[in-house]
């Protein structure tokens, strides 16, 4: 089965329309491990346990650590992708759905403080290129001539800019906190979480039994999701 032509794909709820044209279907009550509890293992493992999989969560460091890519203070959330309309969506997305969790988790994650890009030539493809994207969701850019540039923002050095782009729709999401706050929500809704660094057991068949434990204890399941950013060292791909 092969990956949708990211080029051409540009579905209304990009997460789900990706799964159902990508993933395999499972029957509710099997059970998943996903390893990994960054933005992407945290959020897989909660959307797993709400459609009914019996879930558990393993991270070698715990979520949000120093050693993950989802471990800084702050992320910038922004929309500008060049022509890539496919990230565009999914950025609406993830707005709406940070907004969303964040009013369910009772603490803001979200602070709009707008974004502003810097350009230095007429043309920027990276803004450029996503401005009819930013039209077609209602989201205009606003262009900014240096003099206005400067009349608002005066801190900032104008002389080497052609021009500038504020998105007053982006800003920046407490990266490590919002991670924390996922897999806190995840336990309460009965997912079960270990801390403990983790490898793949034996392979039949090009199919993963299992998962070995620091501990040398191994875990079996229906479906292992790896989740591991930089710390997978290879792209590796396990049937299950």
């Amino acid at each position: 089965m092969s990956l949708p032509n990211l080029n051409t794909f540009s579905p209304k709820n990009p997460s789900q329309e990706i799964a159902e044209n990508f993933f395999p279907s499972f029957t509710k009550g099997s059970s998943i491990v996903v390893v990994g509890a960054g933005a992407f293992g945290s959020w897989t493992a909660l959307y797993l346990l709400r459609n009914g999989f019996k879930v558990t969560l393993i991270d070698a460091w715990g979520p949000g650590n120093a050693r993950s890519s989802s471990g800084d203070e702050t992320r910038v959330i922004r929309s500008a992708y060049g022509a890539n309309e496919i990230y565009f969506n999914l950025n609406v997305h993830a707005l709406s759905l940070w907004k969303e969790n964040q009013r369910h988790f009772g603490k803001q994650l979200f602070f709009n403080t707008g974004v502003l890009w810097f350009c230095y030539d007429k043309n920027t493809p990276l803004v450029d290129d996503s401005i009819p994207f930013a039209n077609k969701h209602g989201m205009e850019y606003e262009y900014l001539a240096p003099a206005e540039l400067k009349n608002r923002f005066p801190r900032i050095y104008v002389e080497d800019l052609h021009h500038a782009y504020y998105d007053p729709f982006g800003g920046y999401l407490k990266a490590r906190e919002s991670v924390q706050l996922v897999v806190d929500a995840f336990i309460k809704e009965g997912g079960t979480y270990r801390q403990s660094q983790v490898k793949p057991g034996k392979i039949n068949a090009s199919k993963l039994t299992n998962i070995i434990f620091s501990n040398g204890n191994s875990l079996q399941a229906d479906v292992y999701v790896f989740a591991c950013g930089s710390w997978l060292g290879e792209n590796v791909s396990f049937v299950p």
